[in-house]
């Protein structure tokens, strides 16, 4: 059950994101966008563009390898920050090659920051309209996660827009520790922490309820009476994993008839460490 002004999936931006996406090159193309990042993408794009009037300043928190930070650049008039405390965050750069703007980044349309978010001062308070955390919360050890919300509350202007979405389980919400480094870092014992999954409880407990910001929406993403595709892609070995390069690069195609939006809170009896159960939520801070 679904209420009426529940955000939906705008299946021009998906679209449009893939396109652009391909735009990026064959790798990308082949590559795709992922299960997950089919509904997040599009939902978190389309709200970005809607509140912020096509202008500002826009903080993309742990891009990486995403395609939003230069997707928003491309389709509007904002001045983008892609920050991520690794060094891949520089195919942001290669991205705007691709592009044929790399003019963006001499000009202050686009900045490139690898830093860790947590740690640097050298954001400015209330300096930025609106910031997105994309899938990137969770991957915050201890309370890291509530650290960074208070820190984007910080970092916004009154009246600011702060976008994030997070894996979601109701059931089962849990941390997950891998054996080895994580993105290079090793924890103790072997045992390194990857992400959290949350629930209704510890989404408003350790998001939510963070800093002093106004919750606009919440609503998630999940499969509910419909197949879970997702995890019979995620858990292919070799050598099956390699037939992914032939669906791929069609996900935005087929994905929105597995995963969809809905204002109750999907639970997974069964969790698996990957999933695309997702929690989202628009947050504004008071004028």
């Amino acid at each position: 059950m679904t209420s009426p002004d529940l955000p939906q999936l705008d299946m021009g931006v998906l679209l449009d994101l893939f396109w652009f996406n391909a735009s990026l090159g064959l790798s990308r193309f082949a590559r795709g966008i992922d299960y997950g990042r089919c509904v997040e993408f599009p939902v978190i794009a389309a709200e970005i563009l809607r509140v912020s009037g096509l202008k500002g300043r826009y903080l993309d928190v742990g891009s990486g390898l995403s395609i939003l930070p230069t997707y928003i650049a491309a389709r509007s008039q904002l001045s983008v920050t892609a920050l991520d405390k690794f060094a891949w965050v520089d195919a942001q750069r290669r991205y705007l090659r691709r592009l044929r703007r790399s003019s963006w980044l001499r000009d202050g349309k686009f900045s490139v920051v690898q830093v860790d978010f947590l740690a640097t001062s050298s954001l400015s308070e209330a300096s930025f309209d609106i910031v997105s955390a994309v899938s990137v919360l969770e991957h915050m050890d201890g309370d890291g996660d509530t650290a960074a919300v208070r820190k984007i509350a910080a970092l916004l202007k009154p009246g600011g827009r702060f976008v994030l979405s997070v894996p979601f389980n109701d059931l089962h919400p849990r941390d997950y520790y891998v054996r080895g480094a994580v993105y290079g870092a090793s924890g103790s014992k072997g045992s390194t922490f990857y992400q959290r999954q949350y629930s209704t409880t510890t989404l408003r407990r350790r998001l939510l309820d963070a800093a002093p910001l106004i919750v606009d929406a919440v609503f998630f993403a999940g499969h509910y009476d419909r197949p879970n595709l997702a995890r019979r892609i995620y858990v292919l070995d070799w050598p099956w994993k390699a037939m992914k390069v032939f669906y791929n690069w069609a996900a935005p195609f087929y994905v929105p008839q597995f995963l969809r939006l809905s204002d109750q809170p999907p639970g997974d009896a069964d969790p698996t460490m990957l999933t695309v159960d997702t929690a989202f939520a628009f947050l504004r801070k008071p004028d």
